[in-house]
């Protein structure tokens, strides 16, 4: 296998595993997994931290996952390592590194290490559409805040713009043949992982207790 790929797999994960506003949060002597719902996501930021801190938190999920992607675009490679690349990245996100959990992969010694809760990759996955198939994002990121403004579910407007985008991307002209079987199957595991990630807010939505995102300024 070619070391730049290698290289640009490693690159991925650990850009993945990176949260600027888990950075943020501890600078300000914040543990964001003990507060709101636990996780790294730019919905969570905005609720604890404000509505600034919750965009530059989204920005920078997007942007992680554009980066690799394009990066290992404009070396050349098939659409199959692209769509590797983006999977990877995507993961980091979902599960991501700690340093903690990498001492002790070194010493075995140390106490276990706590995993990290990661996000729910869909920022960090619309980033990675952005480079594969733009159209489907800019289709989704429509249905996004039309759901987004009409529940005030993001949980809901996020499982339908995953179910967008693999939608936008099975209408093209024969989705599943050679030139554009990668990103089709891509987008089908991006949705399932969508949908899994967010099965505990299904509950809660289908019970009426998931909470509601707040459009006033509030923190920032």
């Amino acid at each position: 296998m070619n070391n730049t790929f290698i290289y640009l797999l490693i690159f991925s994960y650990v850009i993945g595993s990176v949260s600027v506003g888990d950075i943020i949060a501890r600078k300000k002597g914040i543990d964001i997994s003990r507060v709101g719902s636990g996780n790294r996501g730019a919905t969570n930021f905005w609720r604890v931290m404000g509505w600034k801190i919750g965009l530059l938190s989204l920005f920078c999920d997007v942007l992680k996952g554009i980066a690799p992607v394009w990066l290992a675009y404009s070396l050349g490679f098939s659409d199959w390592f692209l769509v590797g690349i983006g999977s990877v990245v995507v993961a980091g996100h979902l599960y991501p590194l700690s340093w903690s959990w990498l001492k002790r992969i070194f010493n075995k010694s140390l106490p276990r290490a706590k995993r990290i809760k990661g996000g729910k990759g869909v920022a960090t996955a619309a980033g990675v559409f952005i480079v594969l198939n733009i159209q489907a994002i800019g289709i989704a990121v429509l249905i996004f805040l039309l759901v987004a403004g009409i529940s005030r579910y993001v949980s809901a407007a996020s499982i339908m713009a995953a179910i967008t985008v693999f939608t936008v991307q099975i209408a093209r002209t024969e989705p599943w043949n050679s030139v554009n079987l990668p990103i089709t199957i891509l987008s089908l595991i991006i949705l399932i992982a969508v949908v899994f990630k967010h099965r505990s807010n299904i509950s809660r939505i289908l019970a009426g207790t998931e909470n509601k995102i707040s459009f006033s300024k509030g923190k920032g």
